[in-house]
């Protein structure tokens, strides 16, 4: 799922010999958690910013028209 197996599995080939396994595994998966929170932070702040509600406007005038 999302790449989640082949994601830690590479970073516990590639860096397990140098760090070990279970510290590069745990990097991966904090790596992850890293990106997931900052997704979700940036999709809050753009559903909340007045861009976001313009457009949500004009897809509705559009739709009223049809």
């Amino acid at each position: 799922i999302n790449g989640l197996g082949v994601r830690e599995g590479s970073m516990v080939m590639f860096f397990g010999p140098l760090i070990g396994k279970e510290q590069a595994l745990a990097i991966s998966i904090l790596m992850l958690m890293l990106l997931l929170i900052t997704s979700v932070i940036g999709g809050v702040i753009y559903a909340l910013s007045p861009q976001f509600k313009m457009k949500l406007k004009e897809i509705e005038k559009e739709g009223d028209n049809l």
